[in-house]
């Protein structure tokens, strides 16, 4: 990978130790900081969802990969024990793919723990880091994705195996990072064409991170046929969508036009529904168990 470009510490040590030590150390240093605010909160952040993510439980609308992870998590203790190793996973990955994506894009050499420094006090990637959620890796896919699709020529062969299996699991931790990812594809090449790049080079990292994804896609249709028995790649989607497109206005109109000659399940509640209702009362409320 050549000179690690993340001299940072002003230390005569890091500056004369070798390359994978000198990486190692630097990114083991950003992961802590990254973990700060949990060490002075004196506890993950979470989030309702957590504790479903925890319980291990296979749900058809939780990613089982990273149930896998962060359920695994708790039985682990070797430093930090039970969740707070899951914690140092998303930290470590993220020091990493941001460490790549510093040493890609820029020219400098250094200051790569003073730029964690920077985003962890300014920016919210430290409190994601820190949430025991999948959400940090919507932002880890992003970065993965950009530096595949434009700074391709400037990667390892090594580099790219290692991002494509970031924005493969990635997108099998999240359903919603799916279509963003497919999204993604679309306007990398958009971007890639209209500053005159090559079609057959377009093609060709369109069609490397496109592997990654149909990967992902495989995973998450697999694990939804083997443990839930439905042949999806994302089993709530329409249930999302649906929830919001009546919360919305144009979902409750078709049903108040439909449902008096179809028999979709909803219909059999819809006179129950106010003519004002969110998502969440659809998706978690008690209308919302007995509709779906």
């Amino acid at each position: 990978m050549g000179k690690l470009m993340c001299d940072a510490l002003p230390s005569k040590f890091f500056e004369n130790a070798p390359g994978a030590l000198h990486r190692t150390i630097t990114l083991l240093i950003s992961s802590l900081i990254l973990l700060v605010p949990c060490a002075v909160n004196g506890w993950p952040f979470v989030f309702p969802d957590s504790m479903e993510y925890l319980s291990g439980e296979p749900l058809i609308y939780r990613s089982y990969y990273y149930q896998v992870i962060a359920h695994g998590s708790l039985g682990i203790g070797v430093i930090w024990s039970g969740i707070w190793s899951l914690l140092l996973f998303q930290a470590v990955l993220t020091s990493y793919v941001v460490y790549l994506f510093w040493r890609t894009v820029t020219q400098l050499k250094g200051f790569f723990i003073y730029l964690v420094i920077i985003i962890t006090i300014f920016t919210s990637v430290s409190y994601f880091v820190g949430l025991v959620m999948p959400d940090i890796f919507t932002s880890l896919m992003f970065l993965s994705m950009y530096m595949i699709v434009f700074r391709m020529m400037d990667l390892s062969r090594a580099t790219i195996i290692f991002l494509l299996l970031v924005i493969c699991f990635s997108i099998t931790f999240h359903a919603s990072n799916l279509p963003i990812a497919v999204c993604l594809l679309v306007v990398g090449a958009a971007c890639l064409r209209l500053t005159g790049v090559d079609w057959l080079i377009v093609i060709r990292r369109l069609v490397v991170c496109a592997a990654a994804v149909l990967m992902a896609a495989g995973l998450a249709f697999s694990s939804n046929a083997i443990l839930h028995h439905w042949k999806t790649i994302s089993g709530p989607g329409q249930v999302l969508l649906m929830a919001n497109l009546i919360e919305g206005g144009p979902g409750l109109k078709y049903l108040q036009k439909t449902c008096q000659t179809k028999s979709y399940a909803i219909c059999q509640a819809f006179d129950q529904l106010p003519p004002r209702i969110s998502a969440m009362d659809i998706l978690w409320g008690s209308r919302g168990r007995k509709e779906s």
